[in-house]
């Protein structure tokens, strides 16, 4: 039988009506029934709601830890770069075109960034690009840049680009037999 019984907070609840003698849920899994259904269900109730409040506090306290200690920054490059914060002027800047494949611009900073490009009709109807660009190191000097885009690809020229070691005088012999033999290139 099911009628509405007042809870704790004063709004009406639908739940069974305990009879005296009949164990509830909790009762019979604890084993009792009777008048002691009611007081020890009472005491495992109350139990239950605090350790459930104190681990609610817990698992807060855990994730606002978790959230404060998390990396705010993530990927392979950690956190990013922007300088000391102060503009830049720009020295001198020209600009001309683009004309189908035709343009030409440069800029130059007071810090010692210097740019130029030039584009030009290509074989293929592309823009085949030379340029070059120059920047100051954060330790001091200037690294500088000239390259060549065009139907062959992009090709930059630079002290700055890694070159592999030139390969010893025996590497060169076997390669030149090899060749010699038609087993190569």
């Amino acid at each position: 039988m099911h009628r509405p019984v007042p809870s704790k907070c004063g709004t009406a609840s639908l739940r069974p009506e305990r009879r005296e003698g009949e164990a509830c849920r909790w009762g019979a899994l604890l084993g009792v029934t009777g008048q002691e259904v009611t007081k020890r269900h009472r005491e495992t109730c109350s139990v239950l709601i605090r350790a459930l409040g104190r681990s609610r506090k817990a698992l807060l306290v855990c994730l606002v830890a978790a959230a404060t200690a998390a990396p705010q920054f993530f990927g392979r490059f950690g956190r990013p770069y922007y300088g000391d914060g102060r503009h830049i002027a720009i020295l001198s800047q020209s600009q001309e075109g683009p004309d189908g494949a035709r343009f030409r611009y440069g800029f130059q900073t007071e810090n010692g960034i210097n740019v130029e490009a030039r584009g030009t009709p290509g074989s293929k109807g592309q823009s085949n690009i030379d340029g070059s660009f120059s920047f100051p190191f954060p330790e001091g000097g200037i690294g500088s840049v000239s390259y060549v885009a065009d139907e062959n690809g992009y090709r930059p020229v630079s002290p700055l680009i890694p070159t592999p070691h030139p390969l010893p005088a025996h590497a060169i012999e076997q390669i030149r037999f090899a060749q010699s033999q038609g087993r190569f290139g």
